[in-house]
């Protein structure tokens, strides 16, 4: 007879969901702008930021805008943000989604992420 001894004192890694929403950030770090969550842990956020003005040093990628409403230039970062819940603002946007031309770019961020993790 084979007895398997039980772990209960094993820490509990931190799960990964998958998400797929758009959120605003509320800190200096997000830059108050809004972000695209692909992931989500017990306490963090893992996202891509976006922008209209990038910065001379920021690593940029021009897409087509999410908003349907804004029709201006929007990049997304090349930069994952992987912060707490507390800077993100607590409501998603709704009726955001990216142009099916841009869909192969945030494939290749989420599959570096994930490769890294």
């Amino acid at each position: 007879m084979i007895c398997i001894a039980k772990e209960k004192n094993k820490p509990r890694k931190n799960k990964y969901k998958v998400r797929n929403q758009f959120r605003f950030g509320k800190s200096k770090e997000s830059g108050y702008h809004p972000h695209y969550v692909f992931g989500e842990t017990s306490d963090r956020y893992i996202s891509l930021g976006m922008t209209t003005h990038p910065r001379k040093n920021m690593k940029v990628s021009k897409i087509q805008s999410p908003n349907s409403l804004y029709n201006g230039d929007q990049y997304i970062q090349h930069k994952i943000f992987k912060m707490k819940k507390t800077a993100y603002k607590n409501k998603r946007e709704k009726g955001w989604s990216f142009d099916t031309s841009d869909l192969p770019l945030i494939r290749h961020f989420k599959k570096k992420y994930k490769k890294r993790k």
